[in-house]
């Protein structure tokens, strides 16, 4: 299931399909445009590595509270 509207997606099967239109269709040279799409993907990656890697610490953090709490009892 593709993240992006189906208008989008059309756009981007018909640049796939014809990577010399891209240039005229979306003002970029298709080399930029994946130049462009591989780097959101990086981006995308590297964010979702830092929020799991947050949540965790929040986790931890969260246990750590709660058994200093019991043990201050």
């Amino acid at each position: 299931m593709s993240k992006y509207s189906p208008d989008l997606n059309q756009v981007l099967e018909y640049l796939s399909n014809y990577p010399e239109q891209t240039k005229r269709v979306i003002g970029i040279t298709d080399i930029q445009l994946r130049k462009l799409r591989e780097n959101a993907h990086k981006k995308e990656s590297e964010k979702r590595v830092k929020n799991d890697y947050l949540e965790k610490l929040a986790l931890a953090e969260g246990a750590s509270a709660a058994a200093t709490s019991l043990l201050e009892r």
